[in-house]
């Protein structure tokens, strides 16, 4: 038998076209016309129906295996009754084009016979469409497309985020690459701890760059990062800015094997961390569904040079500056699929930085264009640093990189000031975790109280909310909470929580304005938590909420950024 999902939507558009045959000798003959066309239109509405629903859930003309692979990393605990499901619409479709006569390429299986037998199968088949069967089949099919409908996009993006490009990129989302990233940037951190054991003064504050997907290919399995270091205590810390490898057996590399090799031509793998993230599918609505990549992982040879003290290594005063050598991940022996990090110089003019500005600075920047005319963001850019956030909290989210106090202060960006006017290095922010710093209190104006948890369960995912909407509306949370309640301005840090989350429902009309529908519905979750599934499984250490964080929040902000001039 062909596999399920193609014969079901390959069997009744076929189905019809046979229908539309049969069709011509019976237009003398009206009501077995009129039944044919309505048994016609009614199959096409249900083929409609199928596809719609498997688009939802990021399915186009599957295979079975894509089929079965997708319906056990959404639906576990179901998916083996869906498939029992799309299997009985397969039996009947078989049945369907048994009752015409016909094969699955749409033969009439009487084609070579003898004309007295021809007209004998006319004479059969112009039965059946008078049998009450016909009804049946049509009920079945749409309960059928029901009951799926129900199931599977019970927890997909709503009907106002079923836009071709939102779709295309949830279709192009490999979790599994999700789950190596956030794999890398924890094991990163690690090393980074784990050669700062220095007894410096102050906090040594460190990088990596938000460049996700937004970028050029890069030739190296490369990301950014940067560490601060001080020179004097009078002064603002200096800046080293490194390219990092990760290397080890859990990286994708960059020879990759098809199941199929003689189907498809060969696909470039992913080249920078970055890239892991999202591949633009290369097929389109008639092309065969490409085969599953398999990865072959590499054993990285062991590093050449350990630093065991990078503070030092930081801190050397000379022209040009460069760095080598490997950053250990100490809990590399635990089964880990990432050893250690490779560090080299960032380009010359970039190894040596002097300032940083925070996100909640630049926002303030953006209605003052005299005090800094170049910090100015043009909507493209604005949204372009949204989709970078969204993806760092995917990737960073439940890990040190991203703590209890994550807000606007730690997402930095480089400037440059040394011709007296301040301009940015990067388009693109950087997300920032000071190491040794001294604990302190919780700083983040969004800081929730057992009598509030409910509205805010989720501090990170409300402060992207509070960010998006900053960035769409291109005003600092603070001003917003003024425009409101000018009896509270000056004291956005010490304002009750139900303040700020009334504040954040309060401008939710201006984001849906602003940046229209998949934009303003991936703010909204986040405000208000709007997450299926219970409370218990609403974590990003859970795969399918990571996945529907992807769908329901990071595809509809990048599909924004796409569709920007």
């Amino acid at each position: 038998m062909a596999e399920v999902a193609g014969l079901v939507l390959g069997a009744i558009p076929i189905a019809i076209w046979a229908l539309e045959k049969y069709a011509e000798p019976f237009e003398t003959h009206q009501n077995y016309y009129v039944a044919i066309q309505t048994l016609r239109a009614d199959l096409t509405m249900q083929k409609s129906q199928l596809e719609i629903t498997l688009r939802n859930i990021g399915l186009e003309n599957p295979s079975m295996d894509e089929l079965q692979e997708c319906l056990c990393a959404k639906f576990p605990s179901i998916h083996q009754d869906l498939v029992i499901i799309i299997k009985a619409m397969d039996e009947r479709a078989s049945k369907l084009l048994g009752d015409l006569d016909i094969d699955i390429n749409g033969k009439p299986r009487w084609t070579d016979d003898s004309p007295d037998r021809a007209l004998w199968e006319w004479r059969r088949v112009k039965r059946s469409f008078a049998s009450k069967k016909n009804r049946s089949l049509i009920d079945d099919l749409r309960k059928w497309n029901q009951d799926l409908r129900n199931c599977l996009e019970r927890t997909e993006v709503s009907a106002e985020d079923d836009t071709r490009q939102v779709q295309t990129l949830i279709r192009g989302f490999n979790p599994k690459h999700c789950d190596s990233i956030r794999s890398c940037l924890r094991s990163f951190h690690r090393a980074l701890k784990s050669a700062l054991q220095c007894n410096c003064p102050s906090s040594h504050q460190a990088t990596i760059d938000l460049d996700w997907n937004l970028g050029p290919l890069r030739s190296q399995s490369a990301f950014s990062a940067g560490l601060s270091y001080e020179t004097d205590p009078e002064s603002e810390h200096s800046w080293r800015k490194f390219h990092v490898t990760p290397k080890g057996s859990g990286l994708v590399d960059t020879k990759t094997t098809t199941t199929n090799p003689t189907r498809v031509k060969a696909k470039s793998a992913p080249s920078s961390l970055r890239d892991m993230i999202y591949r633009r599918p290369h097929r389109t609505h008639s092309t065969t569904p490409q085969p599953v990549q398999v990865t072959a992982p590499s054993t990285a040879p062991p590093p050449a040079k350990t630093i065991a003290n990078l503070c030092d290594k930081v801190r050397v005063q000379c022209a040009p500056w460069s760095i080598t050598g490997c950053l250990q991940d100490p809990e590399a022996d635990k089964d880990r699929q990432i050893s250690h990090f490779s560090l080299n110089q960032h380009s010359e003019e970039l190894s040596l930085l002097t300032r940083t500005i925070s996100l909640r600075h630049l926002l303030l920047n953006q209605n003052r264009r005299q005090a800094h005319a170049n910090l100015a963001l043009s909507a493209k850019q604005r949204y372009a640093i949204a989709t970078s956030i969204a993806w760092s909290v995917l990737h960073l989210s439940d890990s040190p990189w991203l703590g209890e106090g994550w807000d606007q202060d730690e997402i930095k960006f480089f400037v440059n000031d040394s011709s007296g006017e301040m301009q940015l290095v990067s388009q693109l922010p950087s997300n920032s975790y000071a190491f040794h710093q001294p604990a302190i209190t919780d700083k983040s104006p969004f800081s929730t109280t057992r009598d509030f948890s409910r509205l805010i369960p989720n501090k990170t995912i409300f402060t992207l909310g509070v960010i998006l909407m900053e960035l769409c509306l291109k005003t600092p949370f603070e001003e917003l909470r003024h425009t409101l309640h000018d009896e509270s301005w000056g004291q956005a840090v010490s304002a009750p929580i139900l303040d700020q989350y009334d504040t954040a429902i309060d401008r939710l009309d201006d984001v849906y304005r602003e940046a229209g529908d998949s934009y303003g519905n991936a703010v909204q979750r986040c405000i208000k938590s709007s997450f299926q599934g219970p409370k218990s499984t609403r974590q990003f250490n859970v795969e399918q909420f990571r996945i529907q964080f992807y769908n329901t929040v990071v595809a509809p902000v990048q599909a924004t950024y796409s569709m920007m001039p």
